[in-house]
């Protein structure tokens, strides 16, 4: 009886831990996952339109407010709207990227989804197909969630004027491979183009980027400017410095790969000048 009492209360106990830890069923493809979100903000889903699945600074862009996030999707007018199709890749073991095409490409995309960032623009080479997101799952005990992620100079402005205003690498290009590397808190910046370079952040500090060359900087700023001798390049932020993680910055001749994995290999060749806004 007694080996019957203990067995139970084990029982119990694992079915207790079970139940706390909400542990995962079958993993939902990020692709069917913004596929649910934009069924929802558009108002055809979830009655929250979508709130639930998004990560922390898309609700900061409504005051943490889901009532006001709610109301400004029913605001806007979706009947134009239609998406021709989702590519979800996997870039870690936490991280899938995803790209909608859109109808009309990034300026049928409507103006509630760019202008409080919910969205990045997807830039190839000099048109917009439409735009990006990021699916992020930290555990596999914790929920999915959708965010932007860092944005570029390129993308800020790509995001206002509704189209790409500068050409860009196909994302296939600078698909990042291989596992996180622990070699300290730094950055390792690569100018892969044939035109000297140079960053600054904040506080004044200057580095040279070389042509076809890859820098290693220890502790830089979370924010810098690349620069040419004659004008901007772009504007690159940085997630929270997390210690022992390598940040990998990729500034190519049309845009620029930010990841804390290093770029696939091989490489395309080393080629080409970044467009340099004169004056600015």
């Amino acid at each position: 009886m007694k080996r019957l009492l203990v067995a139970g209360v084990v029982a119990l106990a694992l079915a207790v831990l079970v139940v706390a830890l909400k542990l995962p069923g079958p993993i939902e493809p990020a692709d069917a996952f913004v596929e649910k979100w934009l069924v929802a903000v558009v108002g055809d889903g979830a009655p929250d339109r979508g709130w639930s699945q998004l990560d922390e600074a898309s609700r900061a862009q409504f005051g943490n407010d889901a009532e006001a996030f709610r109301l400004a999707a029913d605001a806007q007018d979706w009947s134009g709207f239609r998406s021709e199709g989702i590519e979800a890749y996997h870039l870690e073991s936490w991280l899938w990227s995803v790209y909608v095409r859109v109808a009309g490409g990034l300026s049928a995309t409507p103006a509630f989804l760019r202008d409080a960032r919910l969205v990045g623009p997807w830039c190839v080479d000099d048109t917009a197909p439409g735009f990006h997101l990021q699916v992020v799952q930290e555990w596999p005990w914790t929920e999915r969630i959708l965010g932007t992620g860092g944005l570029t100079g390129s993308s800020e402005r790509a995001l206002i004027a509704g189209k790409c205003t500068t050409a860009s690498i196909p994302h296939e290009q600078f698909q990042p491979g291989g596992e996180m590397v622990w070699a300290g808190h730094r950055l390792s910046v690569w100018n892969w183009t044939t035109l000297p370079l140079f960053i600054v952040d904040k506080a004044g500090r200057r580095v040279e980027l070389p042509p076809c060359e890859k820098i290693g900087i220890d502790d830089y700023g979370r924010e810098f400017a690349v620069r040419a001798a004659d004008g901007y390049v772009m504007t690159i932020g940085l997630d929270v410095p997390q210690e022992g993680v390598t940040t990998f910055v990729v500034i190519g001749s049309r845009d620029a790969y930010v990841n804390n994995a290093p770029p696939a290999e091989p490489m395309a060749p080393c080629e080409g000048t970044p467009q340099v806004q004169v004056g600015l």
